[in-house]
């Protein structure tokens, strides 16, 4: 009887053992971006006229949608968008581990681009059952942007304030893994979309926390919209 009471011990430590050595963990940090100031204002020695003509025209060939057009209230407002947002938006880095045993994978990747990664969390009798989660992030931002050209005694000035909606898409697949490390069942997850918006020298902010943890973000802008449209004012 003691014999079999200690092959139940031994088994059921074997057991624990086995269900630990798979157990994975995740950790996430995030770093704000640092601030800048954006040019969105300058002051060309030509007449109105010319570069509001100029301007104009520039723009109608490029990629920016004109909403609309005022020549009497000197303002033009467009609209923009792209699928690889970090080229016009900082939104900070975040730094992500998945671990189990002695592998680990990295990720890194700029707030404002799409990526993907894997994060565990543990459930049932002391932790050592498992979902793995492995997410899908899609980033896709739009803005618009006001031009505003006015004549002054020095020439004619040109100032450009955007307004830039940051929409990151998350998708993907949740496992529930046993003690031992089989996948007892998978789901999709649900799509979530959430937005970040940030203007011209006007950081945006957003907490994406749960559960009672914060997950506080800053956005900025790179200053590349603002600096394309007033090198179209320019000769």
């Amino acid at each position: 009887m003691k014999y079999f009471y200690k092959t139940i011990i031994f088994a059921t430590c074997f057991l624990l053992i086995l269900g630990c050595a798979t157990i994975a963990k995740s950790e996430y940090s995030y770093i704000l971006p640092n601030d800048i100031t954006v040019k969105n204002e300058i002051t060309i020695n030509e007449d109105f006229d010319v570069i509001w003509d100029r301007l104009v025209k520039r723009l109608a060939s490029s990629y920016f949608v004109i909403n609309n057009i005022e020549k009497s209230s000197r303002i033009i407002n467009l609209s923009f968008s792209s699928d690889t947002p970090e080229l016009y938006v900082d939104c900070g880095n975040s730094h992500r581990t998945f671990c189990r045993n002695a592998d680990e994978e990295d990720y890194n990747y700029n707030v404002a681009s799409s990526s993907k990664y894997k994060m565990a969390s543990q459930f049932g009798f002391n932790g050592n059952a498992q979902h793995i989660y492995y997410i899908d992030r899609q980033t896709h931002l739009n803005g618009r942007a006001n031009i505003y050209i006015a004549p002054t005694e020095h020439g004619t000035i040109v100032s450009v304030n955007c307004r830039f909606v940051l929409e990151i898409k998350v998708n993907g697949l949740v496992t529930q893994e046993n003690v031992f490390g089989g996948i007892n069942a998978s789901q999709s997850i649900n799509s979530e979309t959430s937005t970040i918006i940030a203007n011209t020298n006007s950081p945006g902010y957003a907490d994406w926390g749960n559960n009672g943890v914060q997950s506080k973000l800053k956005c900025i802008s790179l200053g590349i919209i603002e600096s394309e449209i007033l090198n179209f004012a320019k000769p």
